[in-house]
């Protein structure tokens, strides 16, 4: 799926799943923002690619009742700064986040910004990615 503004998951369940004809299940060019009762899951081999700000105003991630943005250990989710994205990126949730591996791609030389508690398996300063942590901690 590609998108060229926001998605905004403001009720119910967006299920990514992977595609053989493409390395990203989704390409949001811009904010992926995800309202208290959404959810979305990133299925085993759908990795995705977020252009925007991420935000998750759930304060509770629960893959039983299917809230917040649910994603394998496995998967691979790219954060882009690019010439096309706001200035000031904001990446957090109302609860903490953690995601498989991670990648901080910078291609307009402007950081991206915690805004909440922050753990990932593995992340990647792609192409000189910074990311300010403000008060949090990036685990």
């Amino acid at each position: 799926m590609h998108v060229t503004g926001k998605l905004w998951v403001k009720s119910g369940l967006l299920i990514l799943s992977p595609h053989a004809a493409s390395n990203y299940a989704l390409v949001d060019g811009a904010d992926l923002m995800i309202e208290t009762g959404g959810s979305v899951v990133v299925q085993p081999g759908a990795d995705i690619a977020i252009a925007g700000n991420y935000v998750d105003h759930n304060t509770t991630i629960d893959s039983a009742s299917c809230t917040g943005f649910i994603n394998s250990p496995f998967n691979n989710v790219n954060f882009y700064n690019t010439e096309y994205s706001p200035v000031d990126r904001f990446i957090g949730s109302a609860g903490n986040t953690s995601i498989g591996n991670v990648a901080f791609i910078n291609q307009d030389n402007n950081p991206f910004t915690l805004q909440n508690y922050f753990a990932t398996t593995n992340f990647d300063f792609g192409n000189h990615g910074k990311v300010v942590l403000g008060n949090y901690d990036l685990l």
